[in-house]
Formats: structure tokens, C-alpha cells, sequence
């Protein structure tokens, strides 16, 4: 179901021919006339770091930044605490980069062939970890005995350890990118073990309440996700569970999970028979994802964590649900409430808190518009795309830890995590990044930070806004 590359649609339904892309009278989007000519384009940066994670960045299959040498030589892998979330999210956008390309280079088997070891080393069915250690590898520390490392007692695995303490975080990008995987991929070898990872996590998982169990058989600390769970607004795991759950039923011809989704969460038919998942009855979970979200918090104390989490979830979500007044909630409320803030109790004023589309976020940016399609006269997301395309303009290729100072923009409130924050995007070559910039929050004011010397970021961020960018039309080769 690849969408051709030089059309786009309109929100109208109308097909705009945008075959000359190389020509600015014809491309509809703006192209961030201020960044571009740089003397390395998007399309040969975008090379160039696919080309280095081929090489360096995916060795054990799981994408890892990296400590390097002066000559480029692997000195060991990082342990990052989603290692497992980033690796999906490079997934995700090679998925997407073999739709735009059908370039066979692109590694999603290897991707894949991790993100199944990392649920295969638990030994217990659907439960995945958030990294791994293999014993053939170099590690910048060695995890055996560290906490929430667990050695692993599954046949085919002695000497590997995984981390323990999966959360909805790492679930929630594992399913985005297995989801990525299912629509815009075509090996069937591959598919075939995509399909059954989804499966064999969401059967235990929906079996379980709605909770992810780690291997003593108890809840992990960030596994609740039935919507009276008190660890997050209802409608905040509302959204993960209908979303994770749909895109199982995408996944396979399995009569429990789509009876569970259409009947248990959506109510949409007979629930009589369905499993009491929550203390409180608030409705079905889409209208506790309508009525209980609560993206966005006063003052600044907005969680992009959540923002991430949310895009994910929603995504594919919106890419599977056909049921026309089903996805007319869910795009009214990704219009209000997740684009934009709702406005506040008794006021014609929007909450305090900024907003995704003024973010230059621009992975999100172009979800938005996958999903949405707004039309090129909508002036806010004009506006946005045209600060997401010089977002990835600006962000370096070369991903070493960079060294940053503290930055002397004035304080409007405090975010929460207890840091200033400003009125203002913060431009990003003030900021400190690592991996994964899209969870930063952009208003926050930069601190003092030493770089670590040969620290190599892996570049999923970039890549997956890029490809992202480029499939539904928002960036073009010639950029």
C-alpha cells in the first residue's frame, strides 16, 4: 500500500500533481529557503547516516550510540535505558525508507532479528526487555549484576542478560515501529516474525488486564495500562492500549483480540461478555482517550515523553481504523488537544503550554499532516513544516556528544522537571541533544554540559523524520 511519491492529498480528497518536485512553482510545501544550499544536502546527509548505522551502529541488532575511537574504530556499545524503543524507531524508519526507495539495503531484518531476541531472551511468552548484553560484544560497562539486569535462562541465549524494566515507553515504540514494519514492508520472512512477536505480546498482555508481567510473574513498575490505572491520565493509556491492541489485529486473523478491541474497548457491539478491566467505569477507553487525555499541562509543565508516546500510539491507530465515526474522534482530537491545546475551563484562552505545531518537532509535524492532510493554504502548519524541514537542516551529522553552555534566555516558568524554561523555541544549535531529540522539551533553557569524548549518538531522530518526511510528501529528494 505504497502512496506515490509525487502526489499528496488534501484533507478535500483532491490529488495535487507535484511530479517537477525539483521545481518551486510546482512543490507545495515550504522548503526553508534559509537553510537550503547548505553545503551538504538532506538527501546526502541521509546517506551518509544510513550508510553509518549499517556500519557501525546495529552490530549486536540493536541500535546503539556508541564509544569510537579517533580513527572511527567500535570501542563498545552503549546500554542506553530504551535501547530496545530506539531500535523500533529505526525500524520504523527504514519501513518507511524502503517504501520511498524499495532500496534492499535497507537493514530492517537485522532491526528485527533484535527486537525478536529482546522479547526471546526473557524466556517468558510477550515479555520484552529494554536492552540486551550479549556475550560476544563489547559494552562500555558490563551489566551482569547491575539492577533490572537479569541473566537470561532461555534456551539459545546462555550468556545474554537483559534489563527487566519494560515500561509502556519501550512498548509503546516497539509496537510503532512493528506497526511501521506490517504496512510498509513486503519480505515475507520478515513479516512472518513481525507478526508473531505482536501477537505473542498482545494476547498475554490484553489476558493480563491490560499489564505488562515481567518474568517473576508480577506487574512492571510502568505496565499498567487499563485506564484507571493511577500512574497516568485515563485517556493517556486509553490511547496506548486501543492503538497496541488494533495493530495485533492487523497483525493476524485472531477472533479474541478483535472481538476484545471492537466490543470490550470501543463498545462498539455486544461487551457483555468482556473482562472487568477498571475499578471505575468512565465508558469505552475512546471515550476516556476523548474526555481524559490531558496532553497538555499549565504553565510549561508539558510532558514531549508523553507527546512521543502519544504520536506513536495515535499513528498507526489512525492508519488501521476504518470505522468512520471512530476516526473522526480521533482526528478531532488530534486536531484539539494533541496539535493544538484545548482551551482552558471557562476561557476562550488555549492552556498555558506550547503548543506541538509551534514545537519545530518536525517527526511530528509530518505525522500530523500524514494523518490530518491538511491543505498547503493552512497557514499554521505551513509555518510548521517549513520549521520542521530547517529543524532537519539543523541537525549536525556528525552526532558526537557536543559540548553546550548554559544559555542566558530569560525564565517564563518552570517545566516538571524543575528547570527553567523560556517563552521561546530554543534554537538547536544551543541546545543539547542526544539520540532522540523529539522527546526534548524546545522551550527548555540550555544547561552546561561537557561533551563525552567519542560518545556517538545513533541517528534514529533524523532518520525517521526524514523518511517520514519524505514518503507523504513534506520533503523531497532535492532537498
Amino acid at each position: 500500500m505504497m502512496r506515490p511519491r509525487i502526489h499528496f492529498r488534501t484533507d478535500t480528497g483532491n490529488i495535487a500533481d507535484t511530479s517537477m518536485i525539483g521545481d518551486s512553482q510546482t512543490w507545495p510545501w515550504p522548503t526553508c529557503p534559509d537553510w537550503s544550499g547548505q553545503a551538504i544536502s538532506l538527501h546526502e546527509k541521509t546517506a551518509w547516516l544510513d550508510a553509518l548505522v549499517r556500519e557501525k551502529h546495529l552490530d549486536d541488532n540493536l541500535l546503539r550510540s556508541l564509544r569510537v575511537a579517533p580513527d572511527g574504530e567500535v570501542l563498545s556499545r552503549e546500554h542506553l535505558p530504551s535501547t530496545g524503543l530506539w531500535t523500533a524507531m529505526y525500524l520504523a524508519s527504514q519501513s518507511l525508507r524502503y517504501a520511498v526507495t524499495r532500496d534492499e539495503e535497507a537493514p530492517t531484518t537485522a532491526a528485527i532479528k533484535g527486537l525478536h531476541d529482546l522479547t526471546a531472551v526473557t524466556g517468558r511468552p510477550g515479555l520484552y526487555g529494554r536492552a540486551y548484553q550479549r556475550p560476544d560484544f563489547t559494552y562500555t560497562y558490563d551489566a551482569a549484576g547491575s539492577p533490572h539486569w537479569v541473566e537470561s535462562t532461555a534456551p539459545g541465549y546462555e550468556g545474554w542478560w537483559y534489563n527487566d524494566d519494560v515500561s509502556k515507553d519501550t512498548m509503546d515504540g516497539i509496537m510503532f515501529g512493528y506497526a511501521m514494519a506490517l504496512e510498509f514492508l513486503d519480505d515475507e520472512g520478515a513479516l512472518k516474525t513481525v507478526r508473531q512477536d505482536v501477537l505473542g505480546f498482545a494476547r498475554p498482555f490484553v489476558e493480563a488486564g491490560l499489564q505488562i508481567i515481567d518474568h517473576t510473574g508480577e506487574v512492571t513498575e510502568h505496565g499498567r495500562l487499563y485506564y484507571s490505572a493511577i500512574d497516568d491520565f485515563p485517556g493517556f493509556n486509553a490511547l496506548l492500549s486501543m492503538s497496541w491492541v488494533r495493530t495485533a489485529v492487523d497483525a493476524g486473523d485472531d477472533p479474541y483480540l478483535t472481538h476484545f478491541y471492537r466490543d470490550c474497548l470501543l463498545r462498539l457491539g455486544d461487551w457483555s461478555d468482556c473482562p472487568a478491566l477498571d475499578a471505575m467505569d468512565i465508558g469505552s477507553y475512546l471515550d476516556a482517550f476523548d474526555d481524559f487525555l490531558y496532553v497538555y499541562r499549565p504553565e510549561c509543565k508539558t510532558s514531549y515523553d508523553n507527546i512521543d508516546m502519544v504520536f506513536q500510539a495515535i499513528f498507526p491507530l489512525l492508519r488501521r481504523e476504518h470505522d468512520p465515526g471512530v476516526r473522526k474522534r480521533l482526528l478531532d482530537k488530534l486536531r484539539v488537544g494533541i496539535w493544538e491545546p484545548e482551551k482552558a475551563d471557562d476561557s476562550d484562552e488555549p492552556v498555558k503550554a506550547p503548543a506541538v505545531s509551534e514545537s519545530t518537532h518536525a517527526l511530528y509535524v509530518f505525522m500530523y499532516g500524514a494523518l490530518v492532510e491538511p491543505n498547503p493554504d493552512d497557514e499554521v502548519f505551513r509555518t510548521a513544516v517549513n520549521d520542521s524541514v530547517c529543524t532537519l537542516y539543523r541537525l549536525e551529522r556528525d552526532r558526537f556528544d557536543k559540548t553546550t553552555i548554559a544559555g542566558s534566555q530569560k525564565a517564563a516558568c518552570i517545566n516538571r522537571m524543575g528547570d527553567p524554561n523560556a517563552d521561546h523555541v530554543i534554537p538547536l544549535e544551543e541546545r543539547y541533544y542526544d539520540n532522540y531529540v523529539w522527546r526534548l522539551d524546545p522551550y527548555e533553557i540550555p544547561k552546561d554540559h561537557a561533551g563525552v569524548p567519542g560518545l556517538l549518538h545513533s541517528p534514529e531522530d533524523y532518520l525517521l523524520a526524514y523518511w517520514m518526511g519524505r514518503y507523504f510528501g513534506y520533503v523531497s529528494e532535492e532537498m
